[in-house]
């Protein structure tokens, strides 16, 4: 990896200054970022679920190379030590849910709906359910080693189904959770 800033970007997708970025060579099976969407620092970093059910669905733009699988981390997929409710014992975990992107070297912005992400089918099959979201992961296949490289920004709930008025936050721009970064 360069010792270019992972995040600063004159080219972001358009709403801030900031871009997530991870890319590299080498890697057998899959590489990728993820992230927790709640993590409760006064209990040991203790991994919690974030109620999205609000919401209809991801907004998110991408550019990079070759195809890359957006996962959604849910309780009944996560194992328990990582902060979910799967019984690696007893149950097949990781199968969480996925949609694909292929990405190209433009910023293409994507609105995708619950119903469009649906387990690989390798694990024990779960409902999805919003309000049990642990995280998010971008993950590229690369079964030899081949190179991968992955830009993430503007990620969003999109669709907010409370009325006006309704529970907390600073409403977003175009109707996407959390107000946009300013760089």
């Amino acid at each position: 990896m360069d010792d270019q800033d992972p995040l600063a970007t004159e080219d972001s997708a358009g709403r801030s200054n900031y871009a997530a970025r991870t890319h590299g060579t080498g890697f057998d099976g899959r590489a990728g970022l993820g992230l927790e969407l709640y993590v409760r620092p006064d209990d040991d970093l203790a991994i919690c679920p974030y109620d999205a059910a609000r919401y209809s669905g991801i907004h998110v733009c991408l550019r990079g190379q070759g195809p890359v699988d957006l996962l959604l981390r849910t309780s009944a997929t996560q194992p328990e030590r990582w902060g979910g409710c799967c019984n690696e014992d007893t149950t097949s975990c990781n199968d969480h849910f996925m949609t694909t992107f292929e990405l190209t070297d433009q910023w293409e912005c994507y609105d995708r709906g619950w119903g469009e992400f649906s387990q690989g089918g390798f694990g024990d099959p779960a409902d999805l359910d919003p309000s049990r979201l642990i995280g998010f992961s971008f993950q590229a296949p690369t079964p030899n080693g081949e190179d991968f490289d992955i830009w993430v920004d503007d990620l969003a709930f999109w669709g907010d189904t409370e009325p006006a008025g309704g529970a907390g936050g600073a409403g977003g721009a175009a109707g996407y959770a959390g107000a946009p970064g300013t760089g």
